[in-house]
């Protein structure tokens, strides 16, 4: 079932609040602001600084080196290199790289090997 973006903002189906990449509160002593030697500096606790990574566990940035492609051309070739069967999103970041987000899937030395070629 697609979660729609209502459900999960609103955290109101049980699928929305057993995802492990939905947005939690950040806790009192989550992050700490404040300045050292009059730079701003942001403190994260271990805990949260975990909660941050897992969504990036299965996320991967990609280069294309030497080339110009255009983003429906990269998308279609990772869909036929890969050869996904679960949900991904990829997303254009400007000069040549990618963002690629596999849904439920973590990204396994097999797609890395397809990658390089």
């Amino acid at each position: 079932m697609a979660l729609s973006y209502a459900n999960v903002v609103a955290r109101d189906s049980k699928e929305a609040t057993q995802k492990n990449d939905t947005w939690t509160p950040v806790g009192e002593h989550d992050l700490i602001t404040g300045s050292f030697n009059g730079e701003p500096e942001l403190r994260i606790s271990s805990g949260f600084k975990e909660k941050l990574c897992v969504s990036w566990q299965r996320t991967l940035v990609v280069r294309v080196l030497g080339l110009n492609i255009s983003f429906l051309t990269f998308c279609n070739k990772i869909r036929n290199l890969w050869r996904p069967t679960r949900a991904m999103e990829i997303m254009a970041l400007g000069h040549e790289c990618f963002l690629i987000k596999l849904v439920m899937m973590l990204i396994t030395s097999e797609h890395l090997q397809k990658a390089r070629g």
